[in-house]
């Protein structure tokens, strides 16, 4: 590349690097803050999947995510504001969704916290969480910077980082980060692991065959070692999948474009969870139902009555978008695209 991009590339390298050396502190700061008031919850992704890299900075974190049950939650809340963060969503609330997005102005972290891995609104995502029932019994510690956290046995993680990836893939789509983080974690764990029960959540899950791809993917470009992976897989080609993380960019959802087709491919893969004909909908893109209309428009939850007036304001910024970063018609075209692909790797 010609010396000013790479000069502005490395620029904007060392000023992520930088930030995430003062994030990682931060939460390790808030972590020690948590179990100072009896809280462990568990860490998934993040700081576990970032220890994996040779240079552990050089993998940024748009936030972290922790685990806690739900009777938890108060202290939890308690805990991150007396810590100076706030609620990213305050009109959302808090004590009924299955997570809550945290923001530290001062550092610039973010944290997660989850009453459940997985959203709830849909069947496939239900069918995600019942794969990692009783994570939190089997989790162990694990020091990192004078702080013990508590972390997933390898098994779970690696059935989360799979899950958490499909998850994505079914939505808007697999982020490229998510697979060098899972060729990582399957070559530092691989005889670790406990196969038989990672091929039965993928299984179930009806994710096997994005999971094949992406351990092809993982060891044509990602460096995972094959006896890595101690199974078996079909061979599926990953290239299809690698284009689409490419266009999804580091987490997967580049623009609002990819985004708002969403709908259109979670509506499909539920579909086939639920033994259905899973395929692409423009009914699906633009009346989606309750339950997730109230994860965007908080008033719906408090008053379901109103679900139309948020499917109209839901057309309206569509139409009003169009030209710019998004459009209708892009998303029903991406969406019907990636429905395409969920069938090619056999999630329909």
């Amino acid at each position: 590349a010609p010396e000013e991009v790479r000069t502005a590339a490395r620029q904007q390298t060392m000023q992520e690097a930088a930030a995430q050396a003062v994030h990682t502190e931060a939460f390790l700061q808030l972590y020690r803050a948590l179990r100072a008031e009896g809280l462990a919850p568990v860490v998934v992704k993040g700081i576990v999947c970032r220890a994996r890299y040779p240079q552990p900075d050089l993998r940024p974190s748009g936030d972290e995510d922790l685990y806690l049950a739900p009777e938890e939650m108060p202290r939890f809340h308690a805990v991150l504001l007396r810590a100076g963060f706030v609620l990213a969503e305050p009109e959302r609330d808090y004590r009924t969704a299955h997570e809550a997005r945290y923001v530290q102005p001062r550092t610039g972290l973010v944290v997660e916290g989850h009453w459940a891995l997985f959203p709830t609104e849909y069947e496939v995502y239900t069918a995600l969480n019942a794969q990692l029932t009783g994570l939190e019994e089997r989790a162990q510690d694990w020091e990192t910077g004078g702080v013990t956290l508590r972390i997933p046995d390898p098994s779970d993680h690696l059935i989360f980082l799979l899950l958490h990836a499909f998850k994505h893939f079914v939505s808007s789509g697999v982020g490229v980060r998510q697979l060098c983080d899972i060729a990582l974690w399957m070559n530092y764990y691989g005889v670790q692991i406990d196969w038989p029960r990672v091929r039965t959540a993928l299984c179930a899950t009806r994710s096997e065959g994005f999971a094949a791809a992406v351990m092809d993917a993982g060891m044509r470009w990602f460096g995972l070692d094959r006896a890595a992976a101690h199974i078996n897989w079909p061979v599926l080609d990953s290239a299809p999948l690698l284009d689409d993380a490419l266009s999804g960019g580091v987490y997967g959802s580049a623009d609002m474009t990819r985004k708002h087709s969403c709908t259109i491919t979670i509506r499909a893969a539920d579909q086939a969870h639920r033994g259905g004909v899973g395929r692409a909908s423009l009914r699906a893109a633009l009346f989606p139902g309750r339950d997730v209309m109230a994860n965007w428009y908080p008033y719906v939850a408090r008053c379901p009555a109103l679900l139309p007036a948020a499917w109209a304001q839901r057309i309206w910024r569509y139409l009003r978008t169009r030209g710019k970063d998004t459009s209708a018609q892009g998303s029903l075209r991406i969406g019907a695209q990636r429905v395409e692909l969920l069938r090619q790797y056999g999630v329909l």
